[in-house]
């Protein structure tokens, strides 16, 4: 390849490169009013993860290396499952104002297929799923149209 062709190939190559990186450096040190920056960012955190036990049984069907016999596994007697009865809750009539809580509405995990509700408690928004305790209200359930809440010890159903 001739000199003269190299020179004229490469020498705009690096002009090319030595802009960008000086552009690059001098957008570093100007402020640029196009970038959104927002006070308001909120990040949840699901730090209790729920794990599903592997369901599987052993097969300990092997010959016994000293008699020579195949072994069959001894079978234990099935324990029945008995549904554990939840107590009736005695609703107690206290007179609360309930103006401080509002129901937004609800979102569906598509994995995991677990309801999260977006509560507005004292005009502050928060994501909140069955059993989250928030300022004393806890959820209890999630419905499409409106969340079963408990607050110090009384139920209600808040719809939208």
């Amino acid at each position: 390849m001739n000199k003269k062709v190299a020179t004229y190939v490469l020498l705009p190559i690096v002009i090319i490169i030595w802009g960008v990186v000086i552009a690059k450096t001098i957008s570093i040190f100007l402020p640029n009013e196009n970038k959104l920056v927002s006070n308001n960012i909120t990040t949840v955190i699901d730090l209790k993860q729920e794990f599903k036990r592997d369901s599987f049984t052993i097969v300990a069907k092997y010959r016994d290396p000293f008699l020579g016999n195949v072994v069959s596994p001894v079978k234990k007697a099935s324990k029945l499952s008995r549904k554990k009865r939840i107590p009736q809750r005695q609703v107690i009539q206290k007179n609360i104002n309930w103006n401080f809580v509002d129901y937004g509405g609800v979102l569906l995990n598509n994995t995991s297929k677990q309801a999260i509700a977006l509560m507005k408690i004292y005009n502050k928004s928060y994501l909140m799923k069955e059993g989250d305790i928030n300022k004393e209200l806890t959820v209890e359930k999630i419905f499409k149209d409106s969340v079963s809440v408990n607050y110090k010890g009384v139920s209600k159903t808040i719809k939208k």
